[in-house]
């Protein structure tokens, strides 16, 4: 989160990084002039020395990309030789991002996909985990509709055998109705384990024959 009082990089004045090379391609900087020198940018923020720079600006990752590990002196002088290297065209380069949809060296996408992969798996576990919630509370719902129809308490069931018919029917209309699992349904109607609600509802089938 970012400290109250500090500018926000998405309202501040300077453009993103990435952007850097822009001003050249726009013909906003002379030929002569370096891209420091060009206001709108963060880049010359990059080159300042960390207790110069506006307190919102990480370094480290671009730096990083750019296989530069220390933010040092030399760190970025070397990363602004980068980008002055930049503003000289490069057509090849150009091209290959016009024809595909991804740029970067091969462990950069494979990051790109490992990241992918887990906000995936995240999200299908927390809706997974919602949609459990929701089960639960319809099954308790069901629950209480059959004690009420049976005349019994919910405190009852621990004093009814476990292997009790009405259990069976209660659990029947939980497995029509819903999609918990034999093991939470046995644990809210005191009826033993999955294995032994299993049995009570084959021996309820039977008696319905």
């Amino acid at each position: 989160m970012r400290p109250r009082g500090l500018p926000n990089p998405e309202n501040s004045r300077f453009l993103p990084p990435v952007e850097k090379d822009g001003p050249v391609r726009a013909n906003l900087l002379k030929e002569e002039e370096g891209l420091e020198v060009f206001p709108w940018s963060s880049y010359p923020e990059y080159l300042k020395e960390p207790g110069r720079r506006v307190p919102w600006l990480r370094v480290d990752r671009l730096f990083g990309e750019h296989g530069i590990g220390r933010d040092d002196r030399r760190g970025r002088r070397e990363f602004a030789m980068r980008m002055e290297n930049r503003m000289q065209p490069n057509e090849a380069l150009l091209k290959s991002i016009r024809r595909g949809w991804r740029f970067g060296g091969a462990d950069f996408l494979e990051r790109l996909g490992e990241e992918e992969k887990t906000r995936t798996t995240k999200k299908e576990s927390y809706l997974a985990g919602e949609y459990s919630e929701v089960m639960e509370v319809k099954g308790r719902r069901i629950i209480g509709e059959e004690l009420q129809r049976l005349g019994l308490k919910v405190e009852e069931l621990g004093k009814l055998r476990r292997m009790d018919f009405r259990k069976g029917e209660i659990a029947r209309r939980l497995r029509a109705e819903t999609t918990l699992t034999m093991g939470w349904i046995a644990e809210e109607l005191r009826a033993g384990n999955a294995g032994t609600l299993g049995n009570t509802l084959h021996r309820l089938k039977s008696r319905k024959c």
